[in-house]
């Protein structure tokens, strides 16, 4: 078959889809194949910058879902202590998936009772508003 033959043919083709109202059908999926699709978000990853000795890209939804799983636990007051461990154990610091040794931080929290000194902190003020109460 020569060129003129298939252009001819794929040209008859195309005009009995038209007939049929099939093209436009066939323009929409070609256009919506040629549209790129939307770019991804990007997702920074958590890290520990040690010259300015701060974290970066943790995000505050992050943040809300360890006050939210582990209630117990001040997780700035953590993200200080997982730091200060860090520097002081270089050899056994994570060096990637910040993130996860965090998390893994945050649960081990918890699970030990939280943060040191938030729970007798709470009992004061509970002790102060029982004492308030009765002097009422």
């Amino acid at each position: 078959m020569s060129k003129i033959d298939i252009l001819s043919k794929y040209l008859r083709i195309l005009l009995e889809e038209l007939d049929r109202g099939n093209i436009v059908a066939m323009m929409d999926n070609e256009l919506a194949a040629l549209t790129p699709a939307a770019p991804k978000p990007v997702k920074l990853k958590v890290v520990y910058d040690h010259e300015k000795r701060a974290w970066l890209n943790i995000p505050q939804e992050l943040r809300e879902l360890w006050k939210i799983s582990c209630p117990a636990v001040d997780v700035e007051a953590e993200l200080a202590a997982a730091a200060a461990w860090m520097i002081a154990n270089p050899t056994q610091a994570p060096k990637v998936n910040y993130s996860r040794f965090l998390d893994g931080w945050m649960k081990r929290t918890q699970q030990r009772g939280g943060t040191r000194g938030l729970h007798r902190v709470q009992q004061t003020t509970d002790k102060e508003a029982e004492a308030w109460a009765k002097q009422i």
